[in-house]
């Protein structure tokens, strides 16, 4: 049966509708007609994208207004303050404020930070000890959409208002990690916490000093509000960024707010005062409950694009005019091992894996029929730094090393036993248990992959999966090391690296538990610490990059008596999926500060 939801939109049910979880965001449905259903029937609205599955109802949505570009999307966000913890769907609201608010930086397809708001690259000057100062230039006769120039003080008041009311050290600087006392509405402010000084030099140019190192200082500021308009402090901001006040604020981005239907339509409009090119459309972000929805839109040509999820792509769109495009991205597939595992424990034993692990095999059955030759062929060798990023070092064999398998196990005392595994005297046979998310079918294509590689190499090795957060929540809780109370040997997750390379230091470097330090995986070396130490010093990119490629051999290979417990798989891809009636389509970087509207002006339409 069909049901009318308003003039304009449709639900097709098929089957029982699925009772929802309470996080899922509900909107009154409108019905009429002669089908017309009792008043308070609700559409779901999905907002966690482990849930998304659940629905089964199809939204359909009318075909595209003439001149407007439409982005069918099955996450819409709580509010468009995107640095809100609590905001549910928050990367949707992120890639929505890029395009109307621009910060000092944006992060563009090879994964590095370019100036945006700024006329150059900040520049560095050092100071005693880790004490350092960065001086700023913002680009000449840039504008606010209501015609005022933006200039320091407007930068000086975002930064005023994400430290107001924070409580502060002994030398003024904010306390790190914690938000007590904080106003304005963030996750984090790890660097803003270093800053001790902000200095206004002219409209156009200002300094900040920071007291101890912060080498992604290029990170910061990726937001930049309106002194003029946006109020007087970190509360009225946190409200202003809600809704942006149904597009009444200025914005700097190259597009602007034009209306928010809650539960059914944003629709932005050209920036016509915006520094750069200008957008040729309007953008109309449709919101449907699920992929299905997004899938049946863009096959019926009632979407332009669409940003989906592997599980999406893994099914053939039925139109022939749906165009499938991938550009590396920031998140990566891996596996990692259990180092509190009798076998594992020994690295010879760790780095025999490794060689066991095809990645070729493994892009090209997996990865390249997806996404063509976006991706590194020969896989991912190196767990900091990406292959489109600057100074990639591939640190890892991508086939298989038979010479090393068998040379190691044979050196640490394991022969074949009649079943083809490999077998100690004392530690008995390898047997492996490969954990990972159950609701990923892409990942599922890739943990069987991998446990076939495993086991013909001699390793014996079965899926074990757990749902959601199971992983965290079955062993951080008892006493010991983390790694020690696991009920896993090896893990396959997909990591999010960034721009800046050296986040990945702290999944590395250890977590305090009862009775240890060491990582999920049981890693812990003060040789480690202190390189990552001088790595996270580092502010000049083409130094940090080749830092971080060398301090990837600490996790990824065979450091003499320690390391070799990542396996590097592929990096993933941004996939994203458009209508042939778009003749351009930009790179859509799968980023909070990239996304699909950082260069509007290319999306052309036919």
């Amino acid at each position: 049966m069909t049901l009318r939801l308003s003039e304009n939109r449709f639900i097709i049910v098929g089957g029982a509708v699925a009772l929802l979880l309470v996080a899922f965001l509900v909107v009154s449905a409108v019905f009429g007609g002669d089908e017309a259903a009792s008043p308070d029937e609700v559409l779901p609205r999905v907002l966690d994208p482990e849930q998304r599955s659940e629905v089964e109802n199809v939204v359909l949505i009318d075909a595209p207004q003439e001149g407007s570009i439409v982005w069918v999307h099955d996450q819409e966000p709580v509010s468009l303050h995107a640095s809100d913890p609590d905001n549910l769907g928050s990367n949707s609201a992120f890639w929505i404020q890029q395009g109307l608010l621009e910060g000092l930086y944006g992060v563009g397809s090879d994964l590095d930070y370019y100036p945006e708001l700024l006329a150059e690259d900040g520049s560095v000057t050092e100071g005693d000890g880790d004490n350092f100062s960065v001086s700023y230039i913002l680009r000449d006769n840039i504008f606010w959409s209501d015609g005022e120039p933006i200039t320091t003080a407007d930068v000086e008041f975002t930064f005023n208002a994400i430290v107001e009311g924070c409580e502060t050290e002994s030398d003024g600087t904010i306390k790190d990690n914690t938000n007590d006392g904080c106003f304005f509405k963030i996750n984090s402010r790890r660097g803003y916490s270093q800053i001790s000084d902000f200095e206004i030099v002219s409209d156009t140019e200002f300094k900040v000093s920071f007291e101890s190192a912060y080498p992604d200082w290029r990170s910061l500021f990726e937001v930049v509000f309106a002194e003029h308009a946006y109020g007087d402090n970190a509360l009225d901001i946190n409200a202003a960024l809600e809704d942006l006040q149904g597009g009444e604020l200025p914005v700097s981005g190259p597009l602007k707010l034009q209306s928010w239907d809650r539960g059914a339509t944003l629709t932005l409009e050209p920036n016509d005062n915006y520094h750069g090119s200008v957008a040729r459309h309007d953008f109309v972000i449709e919101f449907v409950p699920n992929v299905s929805s997004v899938k049946a839109n863009l096959e019926a040509g009632n979407g332009h694009f669409a940003l989906t999820d592997v599980d999406t792509l893994l099914a053939d769109f039925d139109n022939d005019g749906i165009v499938l495009a991938a550009t590396g991205g920031a998140v990566w597939e891996h596996v990692g091992m259990n180092l509190a595992n009798d076998h594992l424990e020994n690295v010879l034993v760790r780095e025999a894996l490794a060689a066991a692990v095809d990645k070729v095999e493994i892009v090209e059955q997996l990865y390249t029929p997806l996404f063509g030759e976006t991706l590194a062929a020969e896989g991912l060798g190196n767990s900091f730094v990406m292959p489109n990023q600057p100074g990639y070092v591939s640190n890892q064999t991508s086939g298989v090393d038979a010479a090393i398998i068998e040379s190691n196990m044979l050196a640490e005392g394991y022969t074949k036993n009649l079943d083809g595994v490999w077998e100690h005297p004392e530690r008995g046979a390898v047997g492996l248990r490969l954990a990972t998310t159950a609701a990923d079918s892409f990942r599922l294509a890739q943990q069987q992959l991998v446990i076939e590689q495993l086991t013909a190499a001699g390793f014996a090795t079965e899926a074990n999966n757990f749902g959601g957060a199971d992983f965290f929540t079955t062993s951080q809780n008892a006493e010991g090391p983390f790694a020690s109370k696991a009920n896993w040997d090896l893990v396959m997750f997909a990591w999010s690296g960034g721009p800046w390379p050296g986040g990945q230091v702290g999944t590395y470097g250890g977590k305090a538990s009862a009775n240890n330090v060491n990582n999920i995986y049981g890693y812990s070396r003060t040789d480690f610490d202190a390189a990552a130490k001088e790595c996270s010093s580092e502010y000049d990119r083409a130094i940090y990059f080749a830092c971080f490629a060398e301090l990837d051999a600490f996790a990824t290979t065979n450091t003499g008596e320690s390391g070799s417990f990542i396996i590097p798989i592929s990096q993933k891809p941004s996939f994203f999926a458009y209508n042939a009636t778009l003749i351009t389509v930009p790179e859509i970087i799968d980023y909070p500060s990239a996304g699909p509207f950082i260069n509007p002006s290319n999306y052309t339409l036919n």
